[in-house]
């Protein structure tokens, strides 16, 4: 079901089936078993009157009764709309004549699993029709105006439902006064494989499972009057995975207007909250999901007939097929694997939740609640042990000086805290809604700890936590009421600002605390720079370059950043992946890669590469060998197996192409890589700076210093090498290609195939029978092997690419005619 101003309003209803029996509710009420009159005619009459028997709230699609327990009236299980098919939007629900009788949960959606830590395969109780919501209220029927809190469950974006017993709203309902409201949602493959590419239905495949958020919240919005709520003071909040959704949501022009808030409890990794999943890598995915299902693109809906079990099998082989494929690191563990989340698909995602240097759009004046737990995962993955010192012991007791005994083994830093302290500040640095940050670090923190005190349901609670209890769940019940997170016994809670960094320090004696724990960070995390740092200074500059090659901004980068990459690196680093490994045409996987000031890859070794600056200042360094400078233009290879690392300067944003040989495997038998020290780091500031090539001051890399003679161009194209066919690294042929303004090649055919990368201005790209590419910087076009293409520049300026040769034993060129004056005159506008 998309929402009214959606862009498909061609939604019909489909019929509901009452639940069995619930007729006789009424007919009970009003004392007339033997009566002739019928429960609707009964509930119709009563609705008239306006005298509902207690418990039943009549809503946009007919009666629903709940029960009252001990002054909190109960709903379970209420539908908010219908998925009639998988992998396409919700349906309203028809209404029904009877009294839907909500005393039992609803089904969840089938359960996947989460890279690292697993799932539940247990199918039970699951469907895709789980489009329901469970709701607590302390009234109904009686004019109030509630602060509503919408809870979404954990599990990243593949298991949990909000039927967990940890997630019952009756006692936060009755502590605040406020509406509690949990809802069930497609997960996993039902609510995220994208199957746009195969059939307009699927349009929205790929984000069905936050639609689905998107309709519940405008059900609430069509109700939530009769549970004694409020429609224009609604609050999303969010666990894990939860407050990842809330991040998705915050991120969504397709959700404004229909919520206040938004609370995140340790929502993010570094996969997974700042960014989600490219549409690139969405669609490899369900290609190789196909593939394992035998299921021909043209047939594609046979999919809607495959059993859950089949279906979910063939997805988690294509998780990890695809992550290792493209490198993208799991959200949780080590290694590579895809994840199931949203996908950016410039519609209803149109960016990531960090966006630049900012925060997305929609998301600028929500008030956001946000925060994470001392110990999190700690504990649970295998972890090199952290070797002490003196000034790690001080670290320690400066950071969080109510916990004595505290190691630093036992704190969290990459897996969940960085990747919250990201995202909080670049929403505080977009200038919009205030921030207000909190570290839970009562008893043994892990995660998901602080649930049972968000929603008072600490079981057996002795009476510190449950002083500690009424504090946080007051304090989350305020920020729902006012946008301001305050409770009796707590000091008063300071936003969070770049140069202050307020947190509140949530335990037995909570106090706030100031930047609390950067020192700690950068000694657990060596090269660590907390981004705050960055984008304070990114406010006093202009985002860009200078003459020697300094960029302060990721924004001064020529290229956007891709995913926000873990593992082995230190620090923050974003990777895309602009060519996969492709066994078909053997073409080299190619991967832009930007890592912010101080970040840098491990000490590691894998087949042939080069490496291309393309901004900022880096460091590569062989083992045994003094590190290099690298700036913009300068190009290094990296021979087969040799223990390396690169990255970027201390004050430095850089970027670089990097292009493995057409024979690359992944390092294998190769040395364990390591980290590079604090002490390799920062003994390289001696380090010497010897340009490989000239970069130009209007291009990427110097253009070369004649046009070249050939009637197969129609203007001057200035063609430089880079890198030679023969070289030490095995990696293939690059050449730097510069065309004037209105200049472009002729029609022809590559023998081994050929790989262009836009880098300055605005060119063209189209292979014969295909439509025109206009290219931009960052852009990519692919030539098969034997495939007639031509390409050039636009009309109006110069255009400059990195042309690949894939293959180093098929350099055979075929040129045939150039495309019409008509033709060129008549290509899309620039």
């Amino acid at each position: 079901m998309l929402r009214r101003d959606m862009k498909n309003n061609n939604v019909k209803k489909l019929p509901f089936v009452a639940i069995a029996g619930a007729a006789m509710f009424l007919l009970a009420a009003c004392g007339s078993s033997n009566s002739e009159t019928t429960a609707a005619e009964t509930a119709a009459q009563e609705t008239e009157a306006d005298e509902l028997p207690d418990g039943v709230v009549e809503t946009t699609e007919g009666m629903i009764q709940g029960s009252n327990e001990d002054g909190i009236y109960r709903y379970l299980g209420i539908p908010y709309a219908e998925a009639k098919e998988r992998f396409v939007p919700a349906e309203d629900v028809e209404p029904w004549d009877d009294v839907f009788v909500a005393d039992s949960y609803g089904p969840m959606s089938p359960q996947g699993s989460i890279s690292g830590v697993g799932g539940d395969s247990n199918q039970d109780g699951t469907d895709n029709n789980c489009q329901n919501l469970n709701i607590w209220t302390p009234g109904i029927n009686d004019d109030e105006k509630r602060p509503v809190m919408v809870w979404l469950h954990g599990g990243g974006f593949s298991t949990g439902s909000a039927n967990e017993a940890g997630y019952d709203g009756e006692n936060l309902s009755r502590k605040g006064d406020v509406v509690v409201v949990g809802v069930n949602h497609r997960l996993n493959t039902f609510g995220f494989l994208d199957l746009s590419a195969y059939d307009d239905k699927y349009q929205y495949s790929s984000n069905v499972g936050i639609m689905d958020i998107v309709d519940a919240l405008q059900w609430i919005q069509d109700n939530i009057e009769a549970f004694g709520g409020d429609p224009d003071n609604v609050t999303i909040f969010g666990q894990s995975g939860g407050g990842a959704k809330v991040l998705a949501l915050m991120s969504s022009p397709y959700a404004e207007g229909l919520f206040e808030r938004g609370i995140v409890e340790s929502g993010a990794t570094a996969t997974m909250g700042p960014v989600f999943n490219s549409q690139e890598a969405s669609t490899r995915l369900a290609e190789h999901i196909l593939d394992k299902l035998d299921i021909d693109p043209e047939n594609v809906d046979e999919i809607q007939e495959v059993p859950v079990d089949e279906l979910q099998a063939a997805a988690a082989e294509a998780l990890s097929e695809t992550g290792n494929e493209l490198q993208i690191p799991a959200a949780l563990g080590g290694g590579y694997s895809m994840d199931w989340q949203p996908v950016i698909d410039g519609d209803f995602l149109p960016t990531d939740p960090v966006n630049g240097d900012s925060f997305a759009d929609a998301g600028r004046d929500i008030p956001l609640l946000i925060g994470s737990n001392l110990n999190e995962w700690s504990g649970y993955f295998e972890a090199d042990p952290i070797e002490g010192s003196d000034e790690l012991t001080e670290a320690l007791r400066e950071a969080y000086p109510n916990k004595p005994e505290l190691t630093a083994d036992m704190v969290d830093t990459t897996t969940i805290r960085i990747p919250i302290l990201n995202i909080m500040d670049h929403k505080v640095a977009q200038g919009g809604a205030p921030v207000y940050a909190y570290m839970f670090t009562y008893g043994d923190s892990y995660h998901t700890a602080e649930i049972p005190y968000v929603f008072n349901n600490v079981e057996n609670a002795t009476d510190e936590q449950q002083v500690l209890a009424d504090q946080i769940s007051e304090a989350w019940i305020n920020f729902a009421r006012n946008g301001v997170p305050s409770a009796e016994g707590l000091p008063e809670w300071d936003p969070y600002t770049l140069d202050e960094g307020a947190t509140m320090i949530l335990d037995t004696d909570s106090y706030m605390a100031y930047h609390h724990d950067d020192a700690l960070l950068s000694l657990l995390v060596p090269g660590y720079t907390p981004t705050w740092q960055t984008l304070s200074s990114a406010e006093s500059q202009e985002a860009g370059g200078s003459a020697d090659g300094i960029v302060t901004s990721a924004e001064g980068l020529p290229f956007e950043r891709g995913q926000q990459v873990s593992g082995e690196f230190t620090g923050n680093v974003w990777l895309e992946p602009l060519i996969p490994l492709d066994d078909t045409y053997n073409f080299p996987a190619t991967n832009n890669i930007i890592f912010e000031p101080g970040a840098r890859s491990f000490w590691h070794s894998h087949g042939g590469m080069t490496i291309i600056g393309t901004g900022g200042v880096g460091y590569y360094q062989e083992e045994g060998k003094p590190a290099q400078i690298i700036k913009k233009g300068d190009v290094v290879q990296c021979p087969e197996g040799v223990m390396h690392w690169h990255g970027a300067a201390p004050e430095n944003w850089f970027s670089q192409i990097v292009i493995f040989d057409s024979q690359y495997v992944p390092a294998g038998d190769a040395p364990e890589s390591r980290e590079v020290t604090s002490d390799e780091y920062q003994n390289l500031e001696a380090a010497e700076y010897v340009p490989s090539h000239s970069a130009g001051d209007e291009f990427m890399f110097a253009r070369a210093a004649e046009p070249m003679t050939s009637d197969t161009f129609s203007g001057p194209v200035y063609v430089s090498e880079i890198i030679g066919e023969d070289n030490a690294a095995g990696a293939p042929g690059l050449h730097y290609v510069v065309f004037d303004p209105g200049a472009i090649n002729n029609w022809h055919t590559h023998e081994g195939g050929q790989i262009l990368i836009a880098t300055d201005g605005i060119g063209y790209h189209q292979i014969r029978g295909g439509e025109v590419q206009v290219m931009h910087p960052g852009d990519v076009a692919f030539c098969p092997p034997g495939e007639e293409h031509w390409h050039g520049g636009s009309a109006g300026t110069s255009f400059a690419h990195i042309a690949i040769n894939t293959n180093p034993e098929l350099t055979g060129l075929i040129w045939g005619d150039r495309i019409t004056d008509e033709e060129y005159a008549s290509l899309p506008a620039e």
